[in-house]
C-alpha cells in the first residue's frame, strides 16, 4: 500500500519536472529568439544577455 509520505514524494516529482520544463521553455525561446535577431553573432548576444540579467542590468531580462 502506498502511504501518504510517498504520495507526497510523487506530487512533489512531478511538480519539480513541471517547472523544469517551465524554466527549459523559457530559455529555449529566449535563446531562439536571440539568434534570430543576431544571425551572425549570436555567440556574444546570449552573453551580452546573460550577463546584463546577472548584473541586474535589466528589469525583467531583455526579451
Amino acid at each position: 500500500m502506498v502511504d501518504g509520505k510517498r504520495i507526497l514524494q510523487i506530487i512533489a516529482l512531478i511538480c519539480t519536472a513541471i517547472w523544469m520544463s517551465m524554466i527549459a521553455h523559457k530559455g529555449y525561446n529566449d535563446i531562439s529568439i536571440i539568434i534570430r535577431e543576431n544571425p551572425d553573432d549570436w555567440g556574444p548576444a546570449i552573453g551580452r544577455y546573460l550577463f546584463d540579467n546577472w548584473a541586474g542590468g535589466k528589469e525583467g531580462g531583455r526579451l
